[in-house]
Formats: C-alpha cells, sequence, structure tokens
C-alpha cells in the first residue's frame, strides 16, 4: 500500500474486501492489524500463543490499541481521548453503545450535513437511531441511490422494510456495488428487483454480487428477458452449485443456446448431478459432440446428449475425433441415427472401430 494512504482510507479498503463481523473486521478468527506505513499483517487472536506486535494501531473483537493506548469498543467516552483523526477509525466498527455521546452526535450531524441528509423527518426513534449509528453506511447508500436517479434518495431508502433495511446497511459497500453492477447491465429500477426476494436470497446475491453478476450477463446474451428474476426463482442448492461452477455453466448456457435450447439454464439446473458432473468434467468433448449432433441432422441435439449412455458418452468423449468422423460419414451415407448404428457394434466393436477411423470411413464412403 502506498504510504501517504491514511489509516482510514486503508480500513476502507479492508471493509470492502472483508467481513464485518460484530463490530470488528475480522477473518474467521483472525484480526487485522494497520502497521506503520500503511502496511497490513492478520494476526490469529482469542487462544494460542500471542505474538508482539510493535505497529501503530492493533484491531481486536472488543478493543483497540492505538499507539500503546487500549480503548474499549463499548466506551462511548473512548473517543473523547482520542487524537481527532483516530476517531472516525473506532466509530466505523464501535459497539453501538460506545456512540452513545455528544462528541459522536455532533460528527454524524456534521456529516449528513455533508452528505445534504436531512435527519428531521425521521420520527421513527429505532430508525433514527439505526441511520445515526450507521452513518457511513448510509451515506454510502444514498450517494449510490442518487447515482442510480432515486429522488429523493434519502427517503426512498428509509421507507424500505425494517429488515430489508438493516440487511443493506450492515453491506452497504456489497449492496451498494449489486445495485450499481444491476443498473450498469441494463436494469433501470434495480432496487425494487432486489427487494422482490426473500431476505435469505437477498443476503446470499448481496455477498455473492461478482458471481450473480457473471451470470445475469450470460443470461442476457443468450437473450433471457429478465435474468435476474430467473436467478431469484431459482432453488437456493441449486443457485449455490450455479455460482460455485459458473465457469462451466457460462459454457454450456451458450452451446445449448446455440443448439436451439428454449431455456438453457432451466435444462442445465433439472439434469442429473451425475450427469452434469460428466457434462462438466468433459464439457470440451460434449460441446464438439453437440456440433456433430446437429451436423449429422439429429432434431434435438442437446436432448440427444443428455440422453447418451454413460459408457457411450465417455467413449465418444475419449475418441471424440474418431468418432465424430465416424458419424460424420455415416450421416453422410444415409445413416439417419449414426449413435444407434455404433452402439449396436458393443463397446469393443466402437473401439476397433474408432482406432481404425481412417480405414472405416474410407469403407463407409465406399459403400
Amino acid at each position: 500500500m502506498s504510504t501517504n494512504r491514511n489509516l482510514l482510507e486503508i480500513l476502507n479498503t479492508i471493509n470492502n474486501t472483508t467481513a464485518i463481523q460484530g463490530g470488528s473486521i475480522s477473518i474467521g478468527n483472525r484480526s487485522i492489524v494497520i502497521g506503520n506505513g500503511g502496511n497490513v499483517t492478520i494476526r490469529n487472536v482469542g487462544g494460542g500463543r500471542s505474538t508482539s506486535i510493535s505497529n501503530s494501531i492493533l484491531i481486536g473483537d472488543k478493543e483497540i490499541q492505538i499507539n500503546g493506548h487500549t480503548y474499549a469498543l463499548n466506551d462511548p467516552t473512548a473517543p473523547a481521548r482520542l487524537p481527532e483523526e483516530h476517531r472516525e477509525l473506532f466509530w466505523s466498527m464501535c459497539a453501538a453503545e460506545a456512540k452513545d455521546s455528544e462528541l459522536y452526535r455532533n460528527h454524524v450531524n456534521k456529516k449528513f450535513k455533508e452528505a445534504n441528509i436531512n435527519l428531521e423527518n425521521v420520527n421513527n426513534p429505532e430508525l433514527k437511531s439505526l441511520i445515526a449509528n450507521n452513518a457511513n453506511d448510509v451515506i454510502k447508500l444514498v450517494e449510490c441511490f442518487r447515482k442510480l436517479n432515486y429522488s429523493p434518495a434519502f427517503n426512498v431508502l428509509i421507507n424500505i422494510e425494517p429488515n430489508y433495511l438493516k440487511l443493506m446497511i450492515s453491506k452497504a459497500y456489497n449492496t451498494s456495488e449489486f445495485l450499481s453492477k444491476l443498473y450498469e447491465v441494463g436494469y433501470k429500477d434495480p432496487l425494487a428487483l432486489i427487494l422482490s426476494s426473500n431476505l435469505e436470497r437477498l443476503t446470499y446475491l448481496v455477498d455473492k454480487r461478482y458471481e450473480a453478476i457473471e451470470i445475469i450477463k450470460k443470461l442476457a446474451e443468450i437473450r433471457y428477458q429478465n435474468p435476474l428474476q430467473k436467478l431469484l426463482s431459482i432453488d437456493q442448492n441449486k443457485l449455490i452449485h450455479l455460482f460455485e461452477h459458473r465457469y462451466e455453466f457460462g459454457e454450456f448456457l451458450k452451446a445449448f443456446y446455440n443448439h436451439d435450447c428454449s431455456d438453457p439454464l432451466s435444462k442445465l439446473l433439472n439434469i442429473d448431478s451425475n450427469k452434469l458432473n460428466q457434462l462438466f468434467n468433459h464439457r470440451y468433448e460434449s460441446i464438439e459432440l453437440l456440433k456433430c449432433f446437429t451436423r449429422v441432422r439429429y432434431a434435438n441435439p442437446v436432448q440427444t446428449l443428455l440422453d447418451l449412455d454413460t459408457t457411450i458418452f465417455l467413449l465418444f468423449c475419449g475418441h471424440r475425433y474418431d468418432a465424430i468422423e465416424i458419424m460424420n460419414a455415416l450421416s453422410s451415407s444415409g445413416i439417419q441415427d449414426p449413435i444407434n448404428y455404433l452402439a449396436r457394434l458393443g463397446t469393443n466393436g466402437m473401439i476397433t472401430v474408432f482406432g481404425n477411423r481412417y480405414d472405416y470411413v474410407k469403407k463407409i464412403e465406399q459403400g
């Protein structure tokens, strides 16, 4: 990292790439250590051997150390003892009770004024407290809403159903990025769309925003009218599998679409898991076979591929050039179902034919 960046900028960078849990920055049971010169170190906390660290700032689950002084993250008086340049850092990760001070209220009032946000119309005490205790996150979301042409942005935000609002505030960076990416790919009202999802699904999509956007783009490329709505309708376990194997799914989405499958995503998601794994493990061979089945005039090349017996499928994949040339030759000679023709030879017969394909192609062409 650059040495001229201040601590808050470094913290924001960390916030954008790590999970925020219990008011502290952590990855599992590790804490983030911000060192002199902008260096960042990760160390284990809680149990085990402790390592002495000479850096200027150490962030733990319940306290923060700055230049050798320890401040409890639930202590509202702590910021008064902190240098002004470190207060924002403290407030960005402290417990809610640590914000119960005049100093913090003056601080957030100044930030809201700078962001042109007026809290006077917020009459619900619980909502007002939520907003005040998460000022930076609220400002982040309001700025995002303004960029997406929601007006008045703050009013739109505070009228979101409370459970959804709490989720969005707790994941302000992720939510803002997800909304912005959806807008970029053509959704003019992305907020309404994500709020139409159930809370669990929205949480998952926000956390997996990069995977979601990647799949949405691939679906848009093959003319799905509302890719996000399609994702929202998918069973959670299938959605997890889709995101975990998004590259393989992306390859087959395009391949199935190019071979006259009207809804390739549904087709893929409804394939038996063993068969799907076979396709993924042999995706290049499978796509070449699809092209061949189209050339030899199978009416439904996608279903033809999926209906292949496992033994024949693996044999075709292992000898794809041989199998494709033989099927091309059989089709050219008038055989309407070259797969069945080869299957009647049995495994050993097919292996013999594939191992001598030049001779057999010549024999087929000669009749």
